[in-house]
């Protein structure tokens, strides 16, 4: 029983100890980081990355598979509303394959080129009436240095939005063939896991994007994106993990020749994942916008099987004011395969 005390009593400490201030704005490029196991832990996920989902969070992650990886995460009924498509569609795939013992390389992508985002209920003036869809495409390399993994990975994204108006004018057939806004970008993604001591690793990334806007009859400008993870992945025991993350991000935006910085508020989250046995396993974690859960299931030569929820995660994505206790919570299952 003694044994037991201890990993439960570091994970209460590090679930209570987590606060942060509330996230200001967050593009819709940050929706294809929404993973099934990430979500479950609260999106605590740059120090742990067990798999392939970990190459949109720190590519140094990608090192420590010595066999090769696909799994890919999909999003249902993702905010539900009154109509079946009151949802968002992000779904991050991602194949991992190590060439030798000490490097890896990835690619991720977002299943059928598709990030839908449309919300069509006319009958209540507080619910946004947007859509959005693209595609969005990472490739990484990763090495194992023993003690210390890195990890880079090169990022495209083109997205386009539908015209609220006419979303609004036509919910059936929104302006798919007229988007009021088209986004193209690109960049870079490094990444470092160190461990420092025995069951404890650090973990770190730093994304840069340069995007590029293009609104309907309206001048071009650009935004310059640069978010920093880092945080904690602690193994009490062999089948308890704890994670601790602080995430921030800084804009610079260039319109008609005015430059402009902006920085968010860093945003602080947990996760705790425990095996229940080899097949099962049960995992929690949130910040201040809300709580998460989720569960695995991997049974011997099957596909494992996941499954996460997050509550109020609209407030933390959504660029317009959202009903509070309305279209909150979000349900993703995933499956993963090592090959």
């Amino acid at each position: 029983m003694t044994r037991l005390r201890l990993p439960v009593l570091l994970g209460l400490l590090w679930c209570t100890a987590s606060q942060a201030a509330p996230i200001v704005d967050v593009t819709p490029a940050d929706f294809t980081h929404l993973g099934t196991r990430p979500v479950g832990m609260g999106g605590a996920w740059v120090a742990y990355g067990p798999d392939e989902q970990g190459l949109f969070h720190n590519p140094a992650t990608l090192a420590r598979h010595k066999l090769p990886r696909f799994g890919t995460s999909h999003s249902a009924r993702h905010f539900p509303g009154p109509r079946e498509r009151d949802h968002l569609d992000a779904d991050p795939t991602a194949l991992i394959w190590p060439l030798t013992p000490c490097f890896t390389i990835g690619q991720g992508w977002v299943t059928q080129g598709e990030l839908g985002y449309a919300h069509h209920d006319l009958s209540d003036p507080a619910f946004p009436p947007q859509h959005l869809w693209g595609t969005e495409r990472s490739e990484a390399l990763a090495w194992d240095l023993l003690l210390l993994q890195l990890g880079v990975s090169h990022r495209t994204q083109t997205y386009r939005y539908a015209d609220p108006e006419a979303c609004r004018r036509t919910p059936e057939s929104p302006a798919l063939d007229g988007p009021s806004l088209t986004m193209a970008g690109e960049g870079l993604t490094w990444g470092l896991l160190a461990q420092v001591a025995p069951g404890v690793r650090y973990g770190y990334s730093e994304s840069k994007l340069e995007q590029d806007y293009f609104p309907a009859g309206a001048p071009t400008y650009g935004v310059s994106k640069v978010q920093t993870s880092q945080g904690w992945a602690v193994h009490p025991t062999g089948w308890l993990t704890l994670t601790r993350q602080t995430d921030q991000v800084r804009y610079r935006t260039l319109i008609d020749g005015v430059k402009a910085k902006q920085s968010e508020s860093p945003v602080a989250c947990w996760g705790v994942e425990c095996w229940l046995g080899p097949w099962l396993a049960v995992r929690t974690g949130g910040s201040d916008i809300g709580r998460t859960w989720g569960v695995t299931l991997d049974l011997p030569l099957l596909p494992a099987l996941h499954y996460g929820e997050a509550e109020a995660l609209m407030q933390r994505i959504s660029l317009a004011p959202w009903p509070a206790g309305k279209y909150e919570n979000t349900h993703h299952y995933s499956w993963s395969l090592g090959l």
